[in-house]
């Protein structure tokens, strides 16, 4: 039957990435390329009724072929779905000093934030970007009174889980 092949993996850029991902769309048959002869658009549900303008954010898009009626005779819509993921920020824990026997709270910590798209994002190295919700907590393997005076390997961990965004996935470090 007829295949759409060829499409890569795609991540957000800020960019539309519809004329990238038209161009990589191959239709085939087989062993044969039918892809001069296919009308390819991308589609924004399923049924490939809804036909993307941009494709931008990340997310489920589908690519739909069908035949001109000139190069091949089949016009039925064969389709492939495809994702654009969402762009990687890591939130690194920031050092702190905490006075020996002293309990330290999520207030003690602080982050930095590394990967927002440029020039897209408003996102900085100590902010979010204005389309994630959520905040960052924070685990530590410190313990107030019972940690050792001078001790190593003192960790801060950013919990993550609790943020959200269309275009963007969040690591820890």
């Amino acid at each position: 039957g007829t295949a759409i092949t060829g499409l890569a993996t795609y991540t957000y850029t800020g960019a539309d990435l519809k004329a990238t991902i038209v161009t990589d769309a191959k239709v085939t048959s087989g062993s044969d390329d039918l892809t001069s002869g296919a009308i390819v658009n991308i589609y924004t549900d399923e049924a490939c009724t809804t036909e993307a303008t941009e494709v931008i954010d990340a997310g489920t898009y589908y690519v739909g072929a069908y035949g001109d009626g000139s190069n091949y005779a089949s016009t039925s819509l064969v389709k492939k779905d495809f994702t654009v993921g969402k762009k990687a920020v890591t939130v690194t824990a920031n050092a702190t000093t905490v006075i020996y026997g002293n309990s330290i709270t999520n207030d003690d910590f602080s982050v930095t934030y590394s990967g927002w798209v440029a020039s897209v994002s408003d996102g900085t190295d100590t902010t979010l970007d204005s389309s994630v919700t959520g905040e960052v907590g924070f685990t530590s393997n410190y313990v107030a009174g019972t940690t050792a005076v001078n001790a190593s390997d003192i960790k801060i961990t950013p919990v993550v889980t609790e943020l959200t965004s269309t275009n963007y996935s969040f690591t820890a470090a």
